[in-house]
């Protein structure tokens, strides 16, 4: 697409007030009354696109333990691990030392799914950790990451095998274990590191203890799974229970959930992103399309050059109004979702995240990465201009909407008119499917689009000023 550029007559922007879902004096089309204003003028820019891989995807501690598999003929076949560990209960009382162990069921809450085919059986495996470091990481306050592993044993604790219905709002899937070399530990450990003090710090010594030497687990899919599922860890009915009885009754025990993380691999060969081999390098793709997918690090990446070209000989001009839109294809299922809400973060040839601080000329540690929206709500704070605009992108859905069907949206104009005032030189964002924010628990999900790059577009009013 060539750059393209007209002076709106009447007519068109009689049109433009008609059909535009914005009020003309929120764009600053009132301009026009302006004796330094030549016109109103429109432009399309094409945008070079590219895609690459995250590095570091955090899935330590948050809300959804992934597992499951799923193949898709775009990004490949994907394999969810997750690994976790629990600790008891305030209330859990000392175990008789009469009683008879029966069994330890897992139960894990299904509060997510991905995938198209359910029609066949889902299952997985329970094993026991042999490493402590989850817990020892927790309490370091370290991350985990999509590309680590916990080592297991090789022999298994319990498996399950079971149909979803994707229609049901409650899932739940459970997997008993009665080895009794298992129970036995658990037992011990049960009445060993009992909770009764009110102290924090005792507390917190006896759960962790206790989580060293019960280790945890690792909740391994099976070969022919179809779907990946996303188990809710903090839900009430997402709990390991055991089950035992003395002579006089039968009774419970529950032990939460506590530190966890999940491990991602993706096997790309034969797709169009079989490129993607290494983080953050780029490939190019075919008529500019773009892929996105959350748990595996699939990135878009936009660039602006375009509009730099523009700018070189469009003079002095104010930005009215400037809309990125993107159209993303539709979904081979009801259960492959895009994202409801995508973030743009601003970075350069390294396709590294940039840190907000540098706002303000200093960098530090851990520092949140720096965002368009981030730079416009700045901006607001300092005062620079009297535009604001949240650039958030909202995915519209087809049944909310039909105008903004499978298409995001969001406004530039602010951003856009820094760049052209020469007051940012950052040119290049790159697209993720949540706030990447460290200190923020945003649930790890498989949401995915692919774009082709003729939906995807860069619209500018603007008005040239009189030099």
């Amino acid at each position: 697409m060539n750059l393209l550029a007209r002076i709106l007559g009447p007519l068109a922007l009689s049109a433009l007030f008609l059909s535009s879902c914005e009020d003309p004096n929120d764009i600053g089309l009132n301009l026009n009354e302006d004796k330094d204003i030549l016109g109103v003028n429109f432009i399309e820019i094409p945008l070079t696109t590219s895609v690459f891989l995250a590095d570091s995807i955090s899935t330590f501690d948050i809300p959804l333990m992934l597992g499951g598999r799923y193949a898709d003929q775009a990004f490949g076949t994907t394999e969810a691990v997750s690994f976790a560990n629990f600790i008891p209960t305030r209330s859990n009382p000392n175990i008789p030392a009469d009683a008879v162990l029966d069994s330890v069921v897992v139960n894990l809450r299904v509060r997510y799914r991905h995938g198209v085919n359910f029609n066949q059986d889902q299952s997985f495996t329970i094993y026991q950790l042999t490493d402590t470091t989850v817990v020892n990481e927790r309490v370091r306050k370290r991350e985990f990451y999509s590309f680590q592993e916990e080592p297991y044993s090789a022999d298994p604790l319990g498996s399950t095998s079971f149909l979803v219905n994707p229609l049901k709002d409650t899932i739940l899937v459970r997997v008993k274990i009665d080895d009794p070399d298992f129970l036995e530990q658990l037992k011990t450990l049960s009445n060993q590191y009992i909770i009764t003090s009110d102290s924090v710090t005792v507390i917190e010594r006896e759960v962790l203890e206790f989580g060293r030497r019960i280790r945890g687990f690792a909740l391994v899919p099976g070969p022919s799974n179809s779907v990946i599922l996303g188990f809710a860890k903090g839900d009430p009915m997402t709990v390991v229970t055991l089950y035992y009885h003395t002579a006089a009754t039968a009774s419970t025990l529950n032990y939460r959930f506590n530190a966890n993380y999940t491990s991602v691999t993706t096997d790309r060969t034969g797709t169009p992103l079989a490129g993607l081999t290494q983080p953050y390098e780029e490939i190019q793709l075919p008529n500019g399309a773009v892929y996105l997918q959350d748990a595996t690090g699939v990135i878009p990446k936009v660039n602006f050059d375009a509009y730099i070209a523009f700018l070189d000989t469009a003079g002095t001009i104010m930005i009215n109004h400037a809309e990125f839109a993107m159209r993303i294809q539709p979904s081979p299922s009801t259960y492959v979702e895009a994202p409801s809400q995508i973030v743009h973060y601003l970075t350069d040839e390294s396709n590294e995240l940039l840190p907000r601080s540098s706002f303000f000329g200093v960098i530090a540690t851990d520092d949140p990465p720096k965002s368009i929206q981030t730079e416009e709500i700045y901006q607001r704070i300092l005062g620079e201009s009297q535009f604001f605009n949240d650039s958030t992108f909202q995915y519209a859905n087809p049944q909310r909407t039909a105008l903004n069907s499978n298409r995001y949206i969001s406004n530039l104009t602010l951003f856009l008119q820094r760049v052209s005032e020469g007051r940012s030189d950052l040119t290049s964002f790159a697209i993720y499917p949540r706030n990447y924010t460290p200190d923020l628990n945003f649930p790890l999900t498989m949401s995915q689009f692919k774009a082709e790059g003729n939906d995807i577009s860069l619209k500018i009013y603007y008005t040239k000023l009189k030099k």
